[in-house]
């Protein structure tokens, strides 16, 4: 199985506590841990302030550097269901950072199938 940890207030210090509490619990790392997400499934302009917030802050190269090198998929995560009227923006937010992070997640169909013609 496997188990993704998901950051809902994004705060740099506790996820890392929280991935050197996972590593150290589990024998030989990080067991069934898979990935990382980061992100607002509700809000896309939060997504918007958060990332902007974070490519000033050192400390996130760091962190991403960190969930890499342990073998773990950062991910950010995109609303479950964008507003018609936000589409656009939420499409140039992931045409902007997808260099930043391993993926993207969502529940909005027509935000999954502009995903899906980028990567094509």
């Amino acid at each position: 199985m496997e188990l993704c940890y998901q950051l809902l207030n994004f705060d740099l210090d506790k996820a890392q506590a929280v991935l050197r509490h996972l590593e150290s619990a589990a024998p030989g790392g990080y067991a069934c841990l898979t990935s990382v997400v980061l992100g607002d499934y509700s809000c896309s302009y939060r997504n918007q302030h958060t990332m902007a917030w974070l490519a000033k802050d050192p400390r996130f190269a760091a962190f991403s550097s960190t969930v890499h090198e342990r073998g773990l998929k950062l991910l950010y995560q995109l609303p479950h269901v964008v507003k018609e009227g936000e589409f656009s923006a939420t499409v140039e937010f992931v045409r902007r950072h997808w260099s930043v992070v391993d993926g993207f997640v969502t529940g909005d169909l027509g935000v999954l199938t502009a995903l899906d013609r980028m990567v094509r």
